[in-house]
């Protein structure tokens, strides 16, 4: 069952101690990204209906996806224990468990099962969707995204009244858990092999993410201007995209935060807007969730799939594709993907120029020197095309490209000409898509 409804009308906390009689229901909580117990509507209704359970359970198909890094699951590992000793603070627990999901759930035992909606597609979504039919399994979102067949119809006005409704009560105390933990986060990180050896990373958990908002707010000024430089953007932007992925903030959170605290001026508006397309973003996805691996555009469905290299995927997972920048960051959204990737067929085609990139956004190499420390040694003229370094050059620097520091993947010049040629080919029936 989907339960839409906004809840609670306060962002104060709540008495638990009326809850703990023997005859309540057991509800269990579900805790996926929303790793916090204040602005939690799951928590909320748990507490108002029943004996809240809480719950998390690590599944092995996260793990065994590769679809994360070690450091990102270290981060979820450090949230999932800082939500862990919140609910203790309260008077409760979060139940750890190892399994695959469904099953896990289905042997617990409560008398209800209650989360929070989420956006999710491919394992994640079959799972939601398998879970969400039983009776006894209720979902709620109040997170600005419309889960019905037209969701654009009047999103912006919903969405602006998410931004603008109090929080979900925090609970002051919550009645004792009967369920207990079967597993540690260092137990399941043993237990898959979890090594992370990736600094600088974020450090997972509400007091982190709260600590970041309240640093980034105060210096809230320097924002603008700090977006597309990648070296500025590490000082200046607000470096709060973890937190909001797994949900130790909320969208919400941030936005009263700084509405409240943060000075009036552009990096105040600009930063609420980013928000908002938060929201916008994670909307496409839920309209559809083949974003994460289908073109939008059926035109270009399979299009590439012919010289599809697993080896060059895998080089660039592991930061070594010959090209320093893409090495140094390579994140960004689906929806973005797809559009810089010119799989939509509505925007003209771009092909940055990675090399020109370095020159323009990183010429003193600061960034690259950090997150691509193979090539700290290296003069800054080099380093937007490491591979035209001289020898003389390299061995000075004690730099040797090949062995500390890959060759290029691909040529860029002839890829990018023949990536010209085919879009220009297809341009016609991919706009007509589009009419």
């Amino acid at each position: 069952m989907q339960d839409d409804a906004p809840g609670g009308t306060a962002s104060t906390p709540v008495d638990g101690a009326d809850a703990t009689a023997r005859d309540e229901p057991r509800i269990a909580v579900w805790h996926r990204d929303d790793l916090r117990v204040a602005d939690n509507l799951a928590l909320t209704r748990a507490r108002r209906d029943g004996r809240p359970c809480p719950v998390f359970v690590f599944d092995p198909a996260f793990y065994d996806s590769d679809m994360a890094c070690d450091a990102r699951i270290r981060f979820v590992h450090e949230s999932v224990a800082s939500l862990r000793e919140r609910y203790r603070t309260l008077g409760s627990d979060l139940a750890l468990r190892h399994g695959d999901a469904r099953s896990v759930l289905a042997d617990l035992p409560v008398d209800r099962l209650y989360f929070n909606a989420s956006v999710t597609s491919r394992y994640g979504e079959r799972r939601d969707r398998a879970v969400l039919s039983w009776e006894t399994a209720t979902a709620f979102g109040d997170d600005a995204i419309v889960r019905s067949d037209d969701p654009r119809e009047g999103w912006s006005r919903q969405a602006e009244a998410y931004f603008g409704r109090d929080q979900h009560p925090t609970p002051r105390s919550l009645p004792p858990t009967p369920l207990d933990s079967t597993t540690t986060p260092e137990g399941v990180a043993d237990r898959h092999d979890v090594t992370d050896d990736k600094r600088p990373r974020p450090t997972g958990g509400i007091g982190p993410a709260w600590d970041r908002l309240r640093t980034f707010t105060r210096d809230i000024r320097d924002y603008p201007g700090g977006i597309s430089n990648p070296a500025e953007a590490e000082r200046r932007t607000s470096r709060l995209s973890p937190y909001l992925t797994i949900g130790t903030l909320t969208p919400r959170q941030a936005t009263q935060h700084v509405r409240a605290h943060a000075p009036n001026c552009t990096g105040t508006d600009m930063f609420v807007e980013r928000l908002f397309w938060n929201r916008h973003y994670t909307q496409k996805l839920a309209d559809w969730p083949g974003a994460t691996e289908t073109a939008i555009n059926p035109v270009f469905r399979g299009l590439w799939r012919g010289r599809h290299d697993p080896e060059f995927v895998d080089a660039w997972k592991r930061g070594e594709t010959g090209f320093p920048l893409i090495d140094a960051d390579p994140a960004i959204n689906y929806e973005q993907w797809q559009l810089q990737s010119a799989l939509t067929g509505d925007h003209p085609v771009r092909i940055y120029d990675p090399y020109k990139a370095v020159r323009e956004n990183d010429p003193d190499g600061r960034y690259i020197r950090s997150y691509v420390p193979e090539l700290a040694a290296l003069p800054d003229e080099h380093l937007d095309r490491p591979e035209r370094t001289p020898e003389a050059v390299q061995q000075e620097c004690g730099v040797e490209i090949g062995v500390d520091y890959p060759e290029p993947v691909v040529d860029f010049a002839t890829r990018r000409d023949e990536t010209r040629r085919v879009y220009d080919r297809l341009h016609d029936r991919a706009l007509s898509e589009f009419e």
